[in-house]
């Protein structure tokens, strides 16, 4: 097994951080609204109704992301061929992608449950 191949170890190495970032947010969010901590955007931090709501369904997309981004390393097992650059740009390609997808979900969740602030 080779684990040096970014497409198995950059999954292996980031999911567990963002599974730890979505526990802490769920059973120990912030409570009140800062820039240190937290899931911290304009929509998030209007007031702390919206702060205190947004913290676990934050938590929650970024374990649902980790899990699948996890996943993603499976793609070395089909292909192990494939070179270290390109695993690179397509596991980091699997990470951006992600990371929008987890902010337009949770903003999402925010407006429905608010509207628009």
């Amino acid at each position: 097994m080779d684990l040096v191949n970014p497409l198995l170890l950059i999954p292996l190495l980031v999911c567990p951080v963002f599974i730890i970032a979505g526990l802490i947010l769920i059973f120990s969010p912030p409570k009140k609204i800062n820039y240190l901590y937290g899931y911290r955007t304009k929509r998030s931090m209007k007031n702390q109704e919206t702060w205190d709501y947004a913290q676990p369904v934050a938590g929650r997309h970024l374990i649902y992301f980790a899990m699948a981004y996890l996943c993603t390393s499976l793609i070395h097992a089909i292909a192990p061929d494939i070179s270290d650059v390109f695993g690179a740009a397509l596991s980091l390609g699997f990470l951006i992608i992600g990371v929008i997808i987890l902010f337009r979900k949770t903003e999402s969740d925010i407006r429905e449950k608010f509207g628009e602030i």
